[in-house]
């Protein structure tokens, strides 16, 4: 429940920022159940309104 909370509050702030701004920076950490970071990880970023995606 945990990474899910942590992944809404990251897709939130993602398009807030793509809102206000005509491109967007994403940072963040992406971690498995434990905690551990997982590397080499690929977020996917989807504007359901106009169909643009950001995948970073």
């Amino acid at each position: 429940m945990k990474n899910f909370t942590l992944a809404f509050l990251f897709l939130l702030t993602a398009i807030a920022a793509a809102a206000q701004t005509p491109t967007a920076g994403v940072t963040g950490r992406v971690t498995d159940v434990n905690g551990a970071v997982v590397a080499g990880a690929t977020i996917k970023i989807t504007n359901l309104d106009t169909n643009r995606t950001l995948q970073i």
